[in-house]
């Protein structure tokens, strides 16, 4: 009996002395997933026996980059760090070029394609290398599936008028007209139109070849020199006739009949008497 009560004695001392430690054991574990504009994240923590232990999962999405990231971290008296990263880059899908088409129904005219950006010179002789003669004068249309500028420049400048930048078209807001670089032009148009029909005569002392230019710089804006060419398609038909050749010449009415002179008389009249 002596010894079952120091036994029992010894027993209800170490459960006291043991509890603490087992109270002091703390395990929570939980997972989480937050949203937060284009990232999850997934988070992991307990604790065991004042050991943390934590295992992080997310997502992360920014615009087009998509990345996940792993993480475990085991901290003791001697740390353990382990990280993991994967990117995943998405490149947009190119968008479909538009193709702005021309119901021209039977054409009788000359109709072409190009790129939007892009600039079409044709020559008013069709290339024969005929001089235009002071007062001759023209009638062009255009009719195009998008607004394009239309002018009539000296051919000498057709290649600046193609590929030289500076020489591209902007609109002046003051002047209320488009203005050109260092070209010859003698006819430019107000507005650019899908639709356009206008008359335009050589001017004096200007004897040359000249040409035609429709110009797709500024169908979607109103300055041409910051415009680049573009995968959109545009059909542009144009036609162009002479109507009238030069100044016409000043002609004097024949007379009918025989003119006499007569002698003036002493009185300052007509002397018709026989002679």
């Amino acid at each position: 009996m002596k010894y079952t009560k120091g036994l029992i004695s010894i027993l209800v001392i170490l459960f006291i002395t043991i509890s603490p430690a087992l109270a002091s054991t703390d395990q929570n574990a939980g997972g989480i997933i937050v949203g937060n504009d284009n990232k999850q994240s997934v988070s992991n923590e307990y604790t065991t026996n004042e050991i943390d232990q934590s295992s992080d999962g997310y997502i992360d999405g920014n615009h087009n980059t998509m990345i996940q990231t792993n993480v475990n971290n085991q901290d003791t008296d001697n740390s353990v760090s382990t990280d993991a990263s994967i990117t995943n880059v998405f490149m947009p899908s190119k968008s479909i070029p538009n193709y702005y088409g021309l119901d021209a129904g039977v054409v009788t005219s000359y109709i072409a394609s190009l790129y939007e950006g892009q600039v079409l010179v044709v020559m008013n002789d069709d290339n024969e290398r005929i001089v235009s003669q002071p007062g001759d004068k023209y009638r062009y249309f255009v009719r195009s599936s998008v607004p394009v500028l239309a002018y009539v420049i000296n051919a000498n400048d057709a290649q600046k008028a193609e590929w030289d930048i500076t020489c591209a078209p902007k609109y002046d807001p003051y002047m209320h007209k488009f203005e050109l670089g260092n070209i010859d032009a003698i006819y430019v148009g107000k507005y650019r139109s899908p639709n356009q029909q206008f008359e335009v005569m050589i001017p004096k002392d200007k004897p040359g070849r000249y040409a035609l230019v429709m110009d797709t710089r500024v169908s979607h804006a109103i300055d041409g020199q910051t415009t680049k060419i573009t995968d959109d398609s545009i059909d542009i038909m144009y036609y162009m006739e002479k109507i009238q050749n030069g100044t016409p010449s000043q002609f004097a009415r024949s007379r009918i009949g025989k003119i006499d002179v007569f002698p003036i008389s002493v009185n300052g009249m007509a002397d018709t008497g026989p002679a």
